[in-house]
């Protein structure tokens, strides 16, 4: 049974590593995208019809940009740290044995000791409950034909 658990985390661990492998891809082009934006905007800007509108759109566009990239950032991070924080979760639980059993003391609480009176009491009692059930109650049950019953 542990085997099965070993493997089934070891499988996990493998895929979680290509994850993470994957996002930290996405985050360096995520994190160089703003540089070759930056470039292709400075090769653009050399032409020599740059209109005053023209400079106002691409200033525009050069802060939408920066948000954007900004935004991208911030999700690539936070998945980058659920992904750590998931990883770390399944190493620990890969870790664990879960086979051990808690040694918890057990209270057993102490049974009182009952006085002579009061086990006669408690006998008393018990014979007239088999003698209300022996001179009452049973003779009832056997009367009742329990045989032709419907249990539906």
């Amino acid at each position: 049974m542990s085997l099965l658990i070993y493997c089934v985390f070891a499988r996990s661990l493998r895929y979680m590593k290509k994850i993470i492998l994957g996002i930290s891809t996405i985050c360096l082009r995520l994190f160089f995208s703003y540089a070759l934006i930056s470039n292709e905007n400075l090769t653009k800007s050399t032409d020599s019809n740059i209109t005053l509108n023209d400079i106002v759109i691409e200033k525009k566009l050069e802060k939408a940009r920066l948000r954007s990239a900004k935004r991208r950032m911030q999700i690539s991070i936070g998945l980058s740290v659920t992904i750590l924080f998931c990883g770390l979760l399944l190493f620990y639980l890969s870790s664990y044995n879960f086979s051990e059993k808690n040694n918890v003391p057990v209270v057993v609480a102490e049974k009182e000791r009952l006085t002579e009176s009061d086990i006669e009491k408690v006998r008393g009692e018990f014979k007239e409950t088999l003698q209300f059930y022996e001179n009452e109650l049973e003779p009832r049950l056997l009367a009742v034909n329990v045989e032709l019953w419907n249990r539906d």
